[in-house]
């Protein structure tokens, strides 16, 4: 067996879809917050795996 997961951070949800740009700001804060998840995510999952 192959064991994985994919985990994806969104950092502009409606690309292309809104009336205004983005700012670089904006996508790097959405990134920020993503990423802290994504870490939170995978230290609460690690101590669960078993080798």
């Amino acid at each position: 067996d192959i064991c994985y997961a994919t985990l994806a951070v969104v950092v502009n949800p409606a690309a292309g879809k809104s009336d205004h740009e983005i700012s670089l700001n904006e996508i790097d804060a959405n990134l920020k917050k993503g990423m802290k998840q994504v870490r939170n995510l995978i230290e609460a999952c690690v101590p669960l795996c078993v080798v």
